[in-house]
């Protein structure tokens, strides 16, 4: 075996090489479950968005729906007032 230089011996390098590859790949673990929690977390906000355009979309659809039906049977009380103004004339 090799003499030690300045106090440090094969095994000391050998173990902290070992304990950063260990850190190494806690990080790596740790930053890929946050990374996948984020995307999750965007995912989930994504639907929500979705969901909610998706119902606003619905509500003004029927909305505008309703009062084109309003509109339609305003001209069509109209109509029926200018014939029957036109018949007593």
């Amino acid at each position: 075996m090799a003499e030690p230089v300045m106090g440090l011996t094969f095994e000391h390098v050998w173990a902290a090489l070992q304990e950063n590859a260990r850190q190494q790949r806690e990080l790596q673990q740790e930053t890929a479950r946050k990374f996948q929690e984020a995307a999750e977390a965007t995912n989930r906000k994504f639907q929500e968005v979705a969901e909610e355009t998706a119902r606003k979309f619905q509500e003004t659809t029927e909305e505008t729906n309703r009062k084109f039906r309003e509109v339609a049977e305003q001209q069509k009380k109209t109509d029926e007032q200018i014939k029957a103004t036109a018949e007593e004339v």
